[in-house]
């Protein structure tokens, strides 16, 4: 009989209280079909299909630029990861990955001044079988939770974590340090960087807790394991955005929290065990110096994005009215779909409720009772009916910007 992973997967991201745009993103990623899954996903996966992507990004650099950096650098991963043949090393396909993310920001920003700056973090989780391999450059952060216990599987690349773990500041002086929040390294704000890699080895009933700063400053580790445990994932998720929003949450919170189960992962090995199945591959040391690991290269070649746009032999611009061509273009059309059926289900509502006012009216005066706004009520309807089809419009036309072919010339 053929061994199976239950993955069930959500995440949740929100603006916070404070900041006016949500410079977070985060990616859930089905690898083996090349699609990006919604953020409540459940999947049953034989041992050897069970390919998933989970990433969280953080993004920094002012205006919009930090939102625009966090987007390119899920988008970029889960892309590059596609393309790469599974004939190479995990971890090294999820380094490529993302030095490739790396160096799409980093190009972005060099070409264009207003841009100059931009950068984001990244915890991409990388699911193969019954192992996840977990990449990180700055200090958004993974979590393994079992039996009881949480452990965190990256290292925070920020000042303050040096300074602790060199024994300068201690942790309590860390929580108000005034320079807490510079990271050491991020994507996009050097040409070169060092991916730090992680692999766990999963055990039934695990969970993995993907989040940025704005979730893990505001709780503790035990908090953490308390509320990512009590409920199904979904609701957890949404339980610790809410909790954050209630403590202040001065920046954007986003969190990915997965649960694995099935008799393709083994039994936990008992409390005292989890150190032992974390295995760090790749680390990142500040100290010193960060050197070209030309994974990128190696692995994507003239398939990745970066030689694709900025450095292919002979680069001839070509004219096309649509957007197919973008890697992402299948999944942009199919939430254009699901969004044109739910417009259509809520003008056939709204439309109903033309009847539903003329009923109303006629009940109120069977009780003696006149209803003077008989009319402008049902003028407001008739305006929303035809917002409705304004809306219904303007998305298949962008649906039709990513479906159609090229048209080059």
């Amino acid at each position: 009989m053929q061994e199976r992973v239950l993955s069930m997967i959500s995440g949740r991201t929100d603006v916070g209280v404070v900041r006016s745009n949500n410079e977070d993103n985060f990616l859930i990623a089905d690898l083996a079909q090349g699609i990006s899954l919604p953020e409540n996903s459940q999947l049953l996966k034989s041992l050897s299909e069970n390919l998933l992507l989970l990433v969280v990004s953080d993004g920094m650099g002012g205006a919009s630029y930090g939102e625009v950096a966090s987007e390119l650098a899920v988008l970029t991963i889960k892309d590059s990861l596609v393309r790469i043949g599974h004939n190479h090393l995990p971890q090294d396909r999820l380094v490529a990955a993302v030095e490739e993310a790396n160096q799409l920001i980093w190009n972005e920003s060099q070409r264009n001044a207003h841009m100059r700056g931009m950068g984001a973090t990244v915890t991409a989780a990388m699911i193969e079988g019954n192992r996840a391999f977990v990449a990180e450059v700055g200090d958004s952060r993974a979590y393994l939770i079992r039996d009881g216990r949480i452990k965190q599987i990256t290292s925070d690349q920020s000042l303050v974590s040096h300074l602790v773990s060199r024994g300068v500041i201690s942790e309590e002086e860390a929580a108000t340090y005034p320079r807490r929040n510079v990271v050491l390294q991020a994507l996009g704000v050097n040409e070169v960087i060092k991916v730090a890699v992680d692999v766990v080895d999963l055990c039934q009933n695990d969970r993995l807790l993907l989040c940025s700063d704005g979730l893990y400053s505001l709780f503790s580790a035990d908090e953490l394991l308390y509320y990512g445990t009590m409920q199904n994932v979904g609701e957890a998720c949404e339980l610790m955005i809410r909790l954050a929003r209630e403590r202040g949450a001065p920046d954007n919170v986003t969190v990915i929290l997965a649960e694995f189960r099935g008799d393709g992962l083994q039994v936990s090995p008992g409390r005292r065990m989890l150190t032992e199945s974390l295995h760090r591959l790749a680390a990142y040391d500040p100290d010193l110096p960060v050197e070209k690991s030309h994974k990128r290269t190696q692995l994507l070649g003239e398939t990745g994005i970066t030689y694709r746009y900025y450095s292919g032999p002979n680069v001839r611009l070509r004219v096309t009215d649509n957007l197919s061509a973008f890697p992402q273009s299948s999944d942009v059309v199919s939430e254009l779909r699901k969004l044109k059926e739910k417009l259509v289900e809520c003008r056939v509502c709204l439309q109903n409720k033309i009847e539903t006012v003329e009923q109303a009216t006629t009940w109120l005066a069977s009780q003696g009772i006149h209803f003077t706004d008989r009319i402008t009520v049902l003028e407001l309807i008739g305006e929303g009916l035809k917002h409705f089809e304004v809306l219904s419009s303007v998305v298949e036309q962008l649906r039709e910007r990513f479906e159609n072919g090229l048209d080059d010339s």
